[in-house]
């Protein structure tokens, strides 16, 4: 790994350590904080709004900030925010702080994707991207299981301290290993970054990524609940289960980047997004058997993240002349999918009473952005208006 990876690739680690552990310690804090589940998951909806909200930073910041500049900043405010996040019992101030910790979550991985992609080689800018998200499954694979089993057994606001102190790790990092690169945008190019709305390609990118990322989110965001009740797992075996989650997104990251850089973006899209469906509707299918349940936490982790890196990608490739805002909104659409995906869940627990339920909200979530995902790639292929290839 290139050493300009390493504060991006522990960035992504982090952000990825607070924004998915709610997953595995949500019925900690709704027992702590004396709420229901459904009403605890609103803790996700409330980082997700904070990611869509904070978005547009970036086009204030990258007019008047270099890019180490940015993730500099970017990361004090994470880390003060969850470091705040620690320090209360109080629900709605709870609410307070998890949004102001998502609103540099976009911001960073936009800025950090334009960093890797530029000092890339031409034929590998998917894989250097794929490297920084790295990160971000490591925490999946390691970071939420180790903080399940601290929130488990110790308390949930001890996470929160570990995510503060990864924050401060990685501004050291990133001081010493980013370098200088020029700002990437001038205050006269602001009015022409905003023209790219104007394209159709454009909207279609940003609904496929805020509809169909909705799945992974309607699924996760209460797999613990899924697993405890419907699978009937005890609950201290919840860090191993978020373990093999991430163990399938790592792999997931590094097969989706391949097949991208082998074929094209839109290619790995296409073809993850319908094996999630399938997915998704065996864990509905097969809650009840442990064995086969087991099985396709992996394979749902895994087909839910092949397709991150070659989004990232089409996403700058649709906004060429903004690649900053294009790269920052990807994540802002994809927390989107994030409120949405937990939203519904959590709507279909209360119409359904089952667990098992929001797998097939998150399937037709998935659905969706699979037709947008063909649609798209059948107006640029007969527009010939983008290629979506790395």
């Amino acid at each position: 790994m290139q050493k300009h990876i390493i504060p991006l690739f522990m960035g992504a680690m982090g952000i990825g350590l607070t924004e998915f552990i709610m997953m595995g310690i949500l019925p900690d804090i709704a027992s702590s904080l004396h709420i229901s589940i459904p009403l605890s998951g609103h803790l996700i909806s409330a980082y997700a709004f904070g990611v869509v909200m904070g978005a547009p930073l970036i086009l204030i910041l990258s007019n008047k900030f270099a890019p180490k500049q940015i993730l500099i900043l970017l990361l004090v405010m994470f880390t003060i925010f969850n470091a705040l996040s620690a320090s209360t019992h109080n629900y709605y101030l709870l609410i307070l702080f998890r949004f102001c910790a998502g609103l540099p979550h976009g911001c960073f991985f936009g800025v950090g994707a334009i960093v890797a992609m530029v000092l890339a080689k031409p034929d590998k800018k998917t894989t250097a991207v794929a490297n920084m998200f790295l990160g971000l499954t490591l925490a999946n694979v390691i970071g939420v299981p180790i903080g399940t089993f601290l929130s488990h057994h110790f308390s949930w606001n001890i996470v929160f301290i570990v995510v503060g102190f990864i924050g401060l790790i990685t501004i050291l990092l990133s001081s010493i290993f980013i370098p200088n690169l020029p700002k990437q945008n001038t205050p006269s190019s602001l009015k022409n970054e905003l023209k790219v709305f104007k394209k159709s390609e454009t909207w279609l990118v940003l609904v496929l990524c805020a509809i169909g990322c909705g799945g992974l989110f309607a699924w996760f965001s209460f797999i613990g609940p899924l697993m405890i009740q419907e699978t009937h797992l005890k609950p201290q075996f919840m860090p191993y289960i978020m373990s093999l989650a991430g163990v399938g997104m790592t792999l997931g990251l590094k097969l989706g980047a391949f097949v991208s850089d082998k074929r094209s973006p839109i290619f790995s899209l296409i073809f993850f997004m319908l094996l999630l469906i399938v997915s998704l509707g065996c864990v509905f299918l097969f809650a009840h058997n442990l064995y086969l349940s087991l099985i396709f936490v992996f394979i749902t982790g895994l087909c839910s993240f092949a397709y991150v890196a070659p989004l990232q990608v089409i996403f700058i490739q649709v906004f060429e002349d903004s690649k900053q805002l294009g790269a920052t909104l990807t994540h802002g659409t994809f927390n989107i999918g994030n409120g949405i995906g937990a939203y519904l869940g959590g709507l279909s627990i209360l119409y359904t009473f089952s667990y098992a339920s929001p797998s097939l909200a998150g399937a037709g979530l998935a659905f969706i952005g699979l037709l947008i995902a063909i649609l798209l790639a059948i107006k640029t292929k007969s527009s010939n208006s983008l290629k979506l290839r790395t």
